[in-house]
């Protein structure tokens, strides 16, 4: 395992990775030792909500991210000020001893996870030494039934009672955490944040002009319910045939997502862009972002499409139906099904768009430092440092 940097950018010692070249420990520069601990900085929605807390908090504390490897798209995004451990561990489990030295030695104030299993290796690696640090664990998704029942109702529980705090990102997560047992007095709701600032500024970027067009942005995989999206805009074309649909990201669905479409005869108005850090030019460009999903805990790119003004229309998640109330800030669906009322209510938002400005302005309540200093808050809560 190594350390990439200091906080004080000092670099590391090649005799001791735990010491600067100058001497300096790394404990104790800043006003609190905080780590977040991720597999890697591929392209995901937790990853960028880490990144995000990771580099408000570190201009005021010690901060560190401990990777399983140190790769992913989004390592760029990462301030200079962050520092990197790396484990040195494809697969996390592999990673769980070195996990234990790395707490071990470098006694952090507090460490915050992620996914479902860096909440578990965690918690495990935190019983494994003598002086344990504060954990704050966190859950992004609804628990999915057909994943390990053992992983959910054991482990997970487990891990999530042996932090100090579990963060939520919406108030639905809470209450499957209660359903699930976890004492309510350690939940705390902390929507994802979203970076106005940099979403701006990223959407500045030219694209290709494809006129008008819908947009999807996520993961290409069953629960995004991306044949339901494609049934939809084929019907949605009827009315509205000079659109495009423009999907962004990738996943394992991605194939056999392009030859439905071609199966359904629209494959020359769909266009695949692929997994890209910036997808915002596309959303600003947009008449409108669609969420096709079978669950969504929280949607950040619905926030960061409010960020540029854009409508939205959703499937009845709980997540989308929590920030939108619609249809004060969106359109929500009644069904995951209907491909018939899915394709008038996209249609319906494009002759009804909501006000830009109305958007922008809510969206100001999820932005990185509001997001982040409620986290600075749970923070100091946890480690009863002010």
């Amino acid at each position: 395992m190594t350390i990439r940097n200091c906080h004080a950018k000092h670099g590391n010692s090649e005799n001791n990775p735990y010491i600067c070249v100058c001497g300096c420990q790394l404990s104790g520069i800043a006003m609190k030792k905080i780590a977040f601990f991720s597999k890697n900085l591929d392209f995901g929605g937790i990853e960028k909500v880490l990144i995000d807390y990771a580099n408000y908090l570190s201009s005021d504390n010690e901060v560190y991210f401990i990777l399983g490897t140190r790769r992913g798209g989004l390592l760029s995004y990462l301030s200079p000020g962050v520092g990197i451990i790396e484990l040195h561990a494809e697969a996390l489990k592999q990673s769980l001893f070195r996990l234990v030295d790395v707490l071990r030695k470098n006694r952090f104030d507090v460490v915050i996870s992620g996914s479902e299993s860096c909440n578990i290796l965690l918690a495990i690696a935190n019983c494994l030494i003598p002086k344990r640090s504060k954990i704050i664990t966190s859950q992004h998704s609804f628990l999915n039934s057909d994943t390990s029942r053992f992983r959910h109702e054991v482990l997970l529980p487990w891990a999530l009672k042996r932090s100090s705090l579990t963060l939520c990102v919406s108030e639905g997560i809470r209450d499957m955490l209660v359903g699930q047992k976890i004492r309510p007095s350690k939940l705390r709701v902390l929507y994802n944040p979203v970076d106005r600032a940099k979403i701006l500024e990223n959407s500045k970027k030219e694209i290709k002009d494809y006129g008008d067009f819908l947009v999807f942005v996520g993961r290409i995989y069953e629960v995004k319910n991306i044949p339901f999206l494609l049934k939809s805009f084929k019907i949605f074309l009827e009315s509205n045939p000079g659109f495009k649909l423009v999907l962004i990201g990738d996943g394992p669905e991605m194939d056999r997502s392009r030859q439905f479409g071609e199966e359904l005869g629209i494959g020359d108005r769909l266009v695949w862009v692929g997994a890209t850090s910036n997808p915002y030019p596309y959303v600003r460009q947009a008449r409108a972002l669609v969420i096709s999903s079978l669950s969504e805990s929280f949607s950040t790119v619905i926030v960061e499409a409010m960020c540029l003004g854009k409508t939205v229309v959703s499937t009845p998640c709980a997540g989308p139906m929590e920030i939108l109330h619609a249809p004060e800030y969106g359109y929500v669906s009644k069904s995951f099904d209907d491909c018939v009322e899915f394709a008038g209510l996209m249609d319906y938002a494009i002759k009804h768009e909501i006000p830009s400005d109305k958007l922008e302005e809510y969206s100001k309540g999820f932005d990185s430092p509001v997001s982040a200093g409620k986290l600075g808050s749970i923070i100091d809560e946890v480690t009863g440092r002010h």
